[in-house]
């Protein structure tokens, strides 16, 4: 395990070495057209004839150039980025908040928080909520630039610390779920499903609000939906299988965080299940062996876009059946290009499908059918997690850089 994970370390570090990250040098590589393809506009859905509407989300230029880039640690960036009207927020591996104007790459201030390996963000109303692997939440306003408070547990955080009508919900690695008074860091209620042996293997993910609940998957595979006033329990299910639950499997899986779609809930883990759930009673109303390692793209409440076991799928949203798929190897001559791939995404911009490998490709595809529209090379980009966008810029994070793209 270790070797592998140093062999990765140098497969990173070697192209940003050899690059230089220097400016002077194209970001952007021969951009490659694929062969029989055009892409003018949306189409309509080969399937059921419905138009996927987009319109609401990013748009970025096709032909992407760096706007800014730096570095911030010398080791990788163990969590997500937030961003506010002029700044982004991150959190390093020595443990400071960056706060970062996000149209210069200045750094405005860096704030040391605590001793953690990584870090988990959000913000709200000028307040960054951080969870942290040595147990520990903590509220910061980023306009007196102050530490509120801090609450220490005895487990680490799992999933994003979020802001909910007052109150801090957190989830810890231990399958508890925590709502903190958020002027103060008190507790307020707290809801357990007790200690698994194996559950630090896996993990819990960030709470979603649905009207006066909030919906929170475990790593034991049970899906609650919790009242936000006492953290009573309104239903639960369980999205791993039995057979899976009890002989240990599921636990070793992550659970992605639950999209609240109109009055349903879609939920999913790694390698096994997805399903849709009715948001109000917990009812399930489809159930599919499809495991996901990242959050879905949901367009227009008709079609699921995931990444699944190196494919990307197109699932119809009310019956969870598959409408088409892609394998990613395939977009590939040689196969021994793609054995260390890794992919992220997928992310909805310019009503295409983006897909990020960690070789520093872009795959852009159709969103009726899946085919490949153009391929792009980034230079010096490696991605090591899905890019956030904001205001049209994209922004990612990779060893110890930022990036931001337009």
């Amino acid at each position: 395990m270790i070797v592998k994970y140093i062999k990765y370390v140098v497969y990173l570090a070697i192209p940003l070495f050899l690059s230089g990250c220097n400016n002077d040098k194209p970001l952007i590589g021969k951009r490659e057209a694929i062969d029989g393809i055009t892409y003018n506009g949306m189409k309509l859905s080969p399937i059921s004839n419905i138009k996927i509407s987009a319109k609401y989300y990013p748009k970025l230029n096709n032909n992407l150039k760096m706007i800014w880039h730096k570095s911030i640690s010398r080791k990788p960036i163990l969590s997500n980025i937030v961003t506010d009207n002029k700044n982004l927020y991150t959190i390093d591996s020595q443990g400071y908040l960056n706060c970062i104007d996000k149209y210069t790459g200045k750094t405005v201030y860096k704030q040391f928080i605590t001793n953690s390996l990584y870090g988990t963000i959000s913000i709200n109303n000028g307040i960054v909520y951080i969870g942290t692997n040595t147990n520990e939440v903590v509220a910061f306003d980023t306009n007196n630039r102050k530490i509120l408070w801090k609450k220490k547990f005895n487990r680490a955080i799992k999933g994003i610390p979020i802001c909910i009508k007052n109150k801090v919900i957190v989830n810890t690695v231990n399958n508890c779920t925590y709502a903190l008074n958020k002027n103060n860091g008190n507790v307020i209620w707290s809801y357990s499903l007790g200690e698994e042996n194996i559950t630090i293997l896996s993990s819990s993910s960030t709470p979603v609000l649905y009207k006066n609940s909030v919906i929170c998957t475990y790593s034991s595979g049970d899906v609650i939906s919790l009242n936000i006033d006492d953290g009573s329990a309104n239903w639960s299910t369980v999205l791993i299988p039995n057979y899976m639950y009890n002989s240990g499997a599921g636990l070793l899986q992550s659970v992605t965080k639950p999209i609240i779609i109109g009055d349903k809930v879609l939920v999913s883990n790694t390698n096994s299940m997805m399903a849709l759930l009715d948001a109000e009673t917990g009812t399930k109303i489809w159930e599919k062996k499809i495991g996901t390692i990242s959050n879905p793209v949901i367009v227009n409440n008709k079609w699921i876009f995931i990444i699944s076991d190196n494919n990307v799928l197109c699932i119809d949203f009310n019956n969870g059946n598959i409408q088409w798929k892609l394998d990613l190897t395939k977009l590939y001559k040689d196969k021994k290009s793609c054995k260390d791939c890794f992919w992220y995404g997928p992310v909805l911009i310019n009503n295409q499908l983006w897909i990020f490998c960690n070789n520093a490709e872009v795959f852009k595809l159709n969103l009726s059918d899946g085919k490949l529209i153009e391929k792009q090379y980034i230079h010096h980009v490696l991605h090591s997690d899905t890019p956030v966008i904001d205001n049209n810029i994209m922004f990612a994070q990779v060893y110890g850089r930022i990036y931001a793209l337009q």
